[in-house]
């Protein structure tokens, strides 16, 4: 009895010998790793380790960067409400980080710097990089994000987001296949408003609800489709309206839309531009730029605008949700990156415009000679209206869409399917229908078998 008592008081300690390791290791791993929750294809991997070395030179500790990645924000969006991403950075969009900040999800980033640097004053944090954001950035989302609710509080966007990346919703198309009067239609291209044969079949639009339904509305604008009494409207009330004879309208033309439409996609639009699968693409004005370059390397030739009418521009910025393990590395990564020379090199490696003041980028001799290595003349760059557009009052910034995000969704589910029925609703009936048939079959085979038994006995 008591060899027994000595194995078990063995097994127990070496047990808790384990756990105790293991909580050790839990600890280590989670004060010297950051987690980044961001676009696919939306960084230079290079930055990345070159992070990895400033850290380390900062704090004295290595970090491990563990890197993953969403394909929407409404991918990222529902694993942040649902609870399902502990991460230390995210990389939304404007209109999400909204709804990101109405349901108490991110910390203030302004109130963080402070206390970090309290925190840590022997780290000399300074978070200066902060500050070279683009002026008109901040002050659009200053105005257009001011008052945010949360239970009793009301926030600041600029608090809770600094910006990385913006540009325009727009299309790129194949001059080789898209006329001079094709062009002239405006938003009416992405519908083959001029009926040119050669783009049925050949034109993309985004696999998103929030893109689709802001170029569905910008295009009744410019024909006329509005419905009554939002004649008036401006750009930026059109594509945050969620009315219901609004919605109605939207599906109206995104379902008829579908006659002329290659498909939907997310992020194999400028791989299908490139290769000729699709000769118009609605498009994120970085995507866009990209697949211009590349097109041009193989002696090709892809342009991209937004129509006249009116655009969306848009916002994506880093925020750190309230659950993130290690917030001092977030907040240090963001200000890493903020850094001239980081700016560009992501500006050169992904095709988007950085959020960094265009004047910065002009003045610092590491950002101009990392932009010169890539063979760009800065006047040429930094003068290209596709990626440094003008922006104003007919440039619109998305909203949530709040309580009215179910209806939209449904809306959008309906117009893709194209029979006024969400996909979804189709295959329950597919699959209802199939469950009765085949009780059917069976009630009458078994009624057979029940006459022919009867016969027989007879």
């Amino acid at each position: 009895m008591k060899k027994i008592a000595l194995v078990l008081c063995i097994v127990l300690l070496a047990a808790f010998t384990v756990v105790c390791f293991a909580g050790c290791n839990t600890t280590e791993s989670t004060t010297n790793r950051l987690v980044i929750y961001n676009w696919e294809d939306y960084i230079e991997p290079e930055i990345l380790e070159s992070f990895k070395e400033y850290y380390k030179s900062v704090t004295g500790i290595d970090i491990e960067i563990v890197y993953t990645t969403f394909d929407t924000n409404e991918t990222m969006m529902t694993k942040m409400l649902q609870g399902d991403a502990v991460v230390d950075l995210i990389c939304p969009s404007e209109y999400a980080i909204e709804r990101l900040m109405s349901n108490g999800l991110l910390q203030n980033m302004t109130v963080l710097a402070e206390t970090l640097k309290k925190k840590y004053p022997d780290y000399n944090l300074t978070f200066d990089n902060f500050n070279n954001v683009e002026p008109l950035v901040n002050e659009k989302i200053g105005t257009e994000f001011a008052s945010i609710k949360y239970g009793d509080k009301t926030m600041s966007m600029n608090d809770y987001m600094v910006p990385y990346m913006w540009g325009t919703l727009g299309i790129l198309y194949n001059p080789k296949y898209v006329t001079e009067e094709d062009l002239s239609a405006g938003y009416g291209l992405l519908w083959n408003e001029k009926n040119n044969p050669k783009l049925n079949g050949k034109i993309l639009v985004k696999d998103s609800v929030r893109d689709t339904y802001c170029v569905a509305v910008l295009y009744m604008y410019e024909y006329g489709l509005l419905p009554d009494g939002y004649e008036d409207y401006s750009v930026q009330d059109l594509i945050n309206c969620t009315d219901s004879a609004m919605l109605e309208a939207a599906e109206e033309v995104l379902t008829k839309q579908r006659e002329v439409l290659s498909g939907y996609e997310v992020d194999f639009g400028k791989d299908d531009m490139i290769n000729e699968i699709a000769y118009v693409d609605l498009a994120w004005s970085g995507d866009a730029l990209w697949a211009i370059e590349e097109a041009e390397a193989i002696g090709m030739t892809l342009d991209y605008f937004t129509p006249e009418i009116g655009a969306n521009v848009w916002f994506d910025g880093w925020a750190i949700p309230t659950v993130a393990p290690n917030p001092l590395a977030a907040m240090m990564f963001v200000d890493f990156i903020n850094r001239p020379d980081s700016a560009m090199l992501n500006s050169m490696a992904i095709g988007y415009t950085s959020a960094v003041a265009k004047e910065i980028l002009q003045n610092d001799e590491d950002a101009l000679a990392i932009l010169i290595d890539n063979e760009y003349e800065p006047d040429d760059f930094f003068g290209d209206e596709r990626r440094y557009p003008t922006v104003d009052e007919t440039f619109g910034v998305m909203h949530d869409f709040g309580k009215a995000n179910d209806t939209v969704v449904a809306m959008w589910e309906r117009a893709k399917a194209g029979s006024g029925i969400p996909m979804s609703l189709v295959y329950t009936l597919i699959v209802l229908a199939v469950i009765i048939a085949g009780l059917i079959l069976a009630y009458v085979i078994k009624e057979k078998v029940k006459l022919r038994k009867k016969v027989e006995t007879e």
